[in-house]
């Protein structure tokens, strides 16, 4: 007996057919659009009647949607409901996981910071150790990004983490359960010279007003001589996020005559984002520098791109990620989750595409000690200048 299609199927195939007709040319129904969908539907019965295990309907559903989001691109998906709530959390400034800062290596992720009170902590993880897998995925051939992200996820769920230890002959594994972090998106230090250095580690709804009050507190008792925006190891985070931390170095009447931040193009067209006309650089043109490497992308990427083509800011460190795709978040409703679609490129202030292609520094400096300690030096000697690049 053949299975029949249930509702949530056929509602599918019904949107399915209706993009169909939508998305080609000449709105047509033919004899392709129907054998396409009529595909579907056989291997959905071959499933039902003959895979070795049964398989509920919306398994089947959330499977499809997600194939066809990821054959488009490695940046479209599907987010079941709990992902879905993560990534809202984390662009609110807080997000579920276990507590530490890393730094990429070869094989993993190297702790670099266990913060207190944190997951991680308790079950035992150390400085220095290498995370080299998460839920039996192996880390050495993902990008840093994605060895992230595989440690996050929903609150009171648990990732299994094996990790080299020094005093170790083999892989120890540990199980962490995940809680919420309240995230510090902005870092903060004052070097001597009076040299200001902030770090952003990902771009939230709040990070220029964080950058904002960083600024205000390092020049407290005397104005600066320089700042080092630090963007390195930041995979991104909200556009209007970074559009807005580029506004805060940037002064209109000294900018190129477009006075543009980022252009995002789509199929509908431009989306333009400009500098605000009664904005005024917050550091008064003083030498200004970028920290960027190969772990910067996406809003990293648009706030580095912006202040140095518009002469504000030196780069310095290596070529940036290249990621320059827009996505969309579009909520299916009825607990069903997120689909994150590409809808368009992000272009810089110059017309020069992002995508795939990244930001290369004025400098380049792999040592990661070398770079601050170059940036200090250059903003010692440019002190005595009012800066533009």
């Amino acid at each position: 007996m053949i299975p029949r299609i249930s509702q949530s199927l056929q509602i599918f195939l019904f949107f399915l057919v209706n993009a169909c007709v939508f998305t080609i040319a000449g709105c047509m129904h033919n004899s392709q659009d129907n054998s396409s969908v009529n595909n579907i539907s056989n291997v959905y019965n071959l499933i039902k009647s003959d895979y070795v295990r049964p398989i509920t309907d919306q398994t089947l559903t959330q499977n499809a949607v997600r194939g066809m989001l990821e054959g488009l691109d490695s940046n479209s998906t599907y987010l079941d409901e709990k992902n879905y709530e993560f990534l809202k959390q984390l662009s609110d400034g807080k997000y579920a996981g276990i507590g530490i800062e890393v730094m990429p290596v070869e094989i993993g992720l190297k702790i670099i910071t266990l913060q207190k009170n944190s997951p991680a902590l308790s079950a035992g993880l150390m400085l220095n150790d290498i995370i080299i897998s998460a839920n039996h995925q192996n880390f050495k051939n993902t990008p840093p990004a994605e060895r992230v992200q595989l440690l996050r996820g929903p609150a009171n769920t648990t990732v299994e983490i094996q990790l080299l230890r020094n005093n170790t002959e083999h892989p120890l594994t540990i199980m962490v359960q995940r809680k919420i972090i309240p995230t510090d998106s902005v870092k903060y230090k004052l070097y001597p010279d009076n040299i200001g250095y902030i770090k952003i580690t990902f771009f939230e709804k709040n990070t220029a007003e964080l950058v904002k009050h960083a600024v205000d507190s390092l020049q407290q008792n005397e104005k600066l001589s320089g700042l080092i925006l630090d963007l390195r190891n930041n995979p991104g985070g909200l556009l209007e996020s970074a559009a807005d931390v580029s506004d805060l170095f940037l002064d209109y009447k000294n900018m190129l005559n477009n006075h543009l931040i980022v252009s995002n193009i789509n199929r509908q067209g431009k989306v333009m984002y400009y500098a605000r006309k009664d904005d005024q650089d917050i550091i008064h043109q003083l030498p200004m520098i970028v920290l960027i490497n190969h772990n910067s992308a996406s809003s990293a990427e648009i706030v580095a791109a912006a202040l140095h083509d518009h002469h504000r800011a030196l780069l310095l460190g290596t070529k940036s990620f290249g990621k320059g795709s827009v996505q969309k978040l579009i909520p299916l409703g009825n607990n069903n989750g997120a689909v994150k679609i590409t809808t368009g490129y992000y272009y810089t202030p110059s017309g020069k595409l992002i995508d795939k292609i990244g930001i290369y520094p004025d400098i380049t400096i792999i040592n990661p000690n070398a770079q601050l300690s170059t940036a200090q030096k250059w903003i010692r000697e440019k002190k005595h200048e009012n800066f533009t690049h």
